[in-house]
This record gives structure tokens, sequence and C-alpha cells, in this order.
């Protein structure tokens, strides 16, 4: 009977309809009545209308959806609010964008750093082809003025060697021997010993170091002597003991070809010119290109060579 009483009490309580003094609104119960009156804003503007202290309850506004709620209320509603959520979503996706666009100028900039560093090691390689084709246009330059000038000379030569009276030849002097076919060794003496120096002498300073590092032997004993001036004949004996003919040093010459002459020659060059942190000493390049060009040019023309050569071993 009790039982039937409370629920009757409560059927009654509840369903009590209740109208908003304010602003007319009804509502179903006292409860509701009193959040309505809470956090309606049209309810709450027409109390401040009619003059109520509103700061008697406390009120708080939610910043992303401007709805009013009890402090309570609004800590539980901040969980599931949508634009709240909206808004924290648009903040880490703007975070993320930040981060993109650092990387990416991050990888901007590292992409620049290698593409200027790539330019700078192509323009360096091209000045240093550069000299290397000046070096080339000299020697070819070098030796079409030799050719001209041998061409020019050739026919007087033969007539001036034809009216010379003939030395009578003479291997007497000679007592070691001379191994031309053992390139190995007269390359290892080239690149241990060639220096920058002999270089700036051209063909000549070619023949000084032929003459005082290979055309000798352990004792110093000339092994290569010019026997005919006049002829430029030279003679020299093989491992074998024979006495073998080497006219305008053809032979000499030759050896020193095998032995890559030009090449250790511009690259000794180069080591004269280029400095220590990799840039071109244009002083030192103009000194020493036309001399090396002679050099490099022994295959085509060894007249300086063979000259000097005569001055030297002819006894």
């Amino acid at each position: 009977m009790i039982i039937e009483k409370n629920n009757l009490f409560k059927d009654i309580f509840y369903n009590i309809k209740m109208e908003c003094e304010f602003c007319k609104k009804t509502l179903s119960n006292k409860s509701n009545l009193t959040n309505h009156q809470k956090t309606n804003k049209k309810c709450l503007s027409a109390q401040e209308k009619e003059g109520r202290q509103l700061n008697e309850i406390k009120l708080n506004e939610c910043v992303f959806c401007n709805k009013i709620f009890s402090e309570q209320n609004l800590k539980m509603h901040l969980l599931c609010c949508k634009k709240k959520k909206i808004k924290d979503s648009e903040k880490e996706t703007e975070i993320k964008i930040k981060e993109i666009k650092n990387e990416s100028k991050k990888e901007y900039e590292r992409k620049i750093e290698e593409i200027e560093k790539e330019y700078e090691r192509k323009i360096e390689k091209l000045e240093n082809e550069k000299l290397k084709n000046e070096l080339e246009i000299c020697l070819l330059r070098k030796e079409l003025e030799i050719k001209d000038k041998l061409y020019k000379d050739e026919h007087n030569t033969i007539k001036k060697i034809a009216l010379q009276p003939r030395t009578n030849t003479n291997t007497n002097n000679i007592i070691g021997n001379l191994n031309l076919s053992d390139t190995e060794r007269i390359k290892g003496i080239i690149e241990r010993e060639f220096t920058t120096d002999d270089i700036l002498d051209g063909q000549k300073g070619l023949a000084n170091f032929a003459f005082q590092k290979i055309l000798k032997d352990e004792n110093g004993n000339l092994v290569y002597a010019c026997v005919d001036s006049s002829r430029k004949m030279f003679k020299f004996k093989d491992v074998d003991g024979n006495v073998i003919k080497d006219i305008n040093t053809q032979k000499l010459t030759e050896a020193f070809v095998l032995c890559d002459i030009s090449n250790i020659t511009n690259a000794k060059s180069q080591e004269f010119w280029v400095n220590e942190d990799g840039t071109q000493n244009h002083h030192k390049y103009n000194v020493i290109s036309n001399p090396a060009a002679e050099i490099m040019n022994l295959k085509y023309n060894n007249i300086t060579f063979r000259e000097q050569l005569v001055n030297l071993t002819t006894s």
C-alpha cells in the first residue's frame, strides 16, 4: 500500500506542467524548469531584462559552441562537444601542416645545397678541363710549328749532311750495355727522378735527364754515344754486347714514348701549377705549358732532344 502511494506521488510530482515565469515556456517538471532558467539563453536574456541578478547563479559558457552549462555540466559537455572536436582536429591538422612545411623547407634547402655543391664540382672540373685543353692546344700548335719548320728545312738538312765529311765511328768509349727494352726500369727512373726543373727546360731538359740518369751505368760510364754528329748517328751495346745503331735517337725516343713520358710530364706539370686547395696558379701554368708541350710532342719531333744529346755524348 505504501509502495503504491509513493508511485502515485512520483507520478503526480513528475507530471506537473510548470511554466517559466520569465519566458513563459512550459516544462514538464520542476527539475527541468530549474535547469532551463540556468542555461537557456532566451530565458536568461528575459531574466536580465527584468533585473534579476544572474551572478547569483554560477553559469559557464562553452567557448566552442556557446551553450550555457553549470560548472559540473560544462565539464561533461566538453568531453563530447562536436565543435570542440572539430577545433581540436583543425589544430592538430595545422600543427601537422607546419611540421610538413618545415620538413619540406629543410629538404628543399638540402637539395639546393647539394645542387650548389654539384655545380661547384662541375665548374672546377670545367676549369681543369679548360687548362688541360689549353695545354693540348699549345701542344698541337707547337707540333704544327715544328712540323712546318721540319718540312721547310728537310731538304736543306739532307744537302748539308751529304756535303759534310763522315766522322769515323768509334765505339771503344762505350763500355757498358743499354737495354732500351726494359721499359719498367726506365719508367721507374722517370717517375721517381724526373722533376719539374727538367720539364721547364723542355726537350733539352729531358736530354740532360736521360744523359745523367739513364745513359750511364752504375759506375758513371757512358753507355750511349754519338759517333757521327753530322748524321746524328748514335751507338750503344745491347744486353748481348751487339753494337746497335740509333739514327736521330729514334730507338731512344721510342723507349721514352713507351715509358709514357707524355702522361708523366702532364701529371708532373699539373702538380706544379695546381695549388694545394685545388685552384690553378695561372702564372705557373704559363711558365711550364710550352716546355711541357715540347716534351709531350717528343714522339712527333725530337730535334731539340737529339741535338742536345749530340752535344752531351760526342767524345
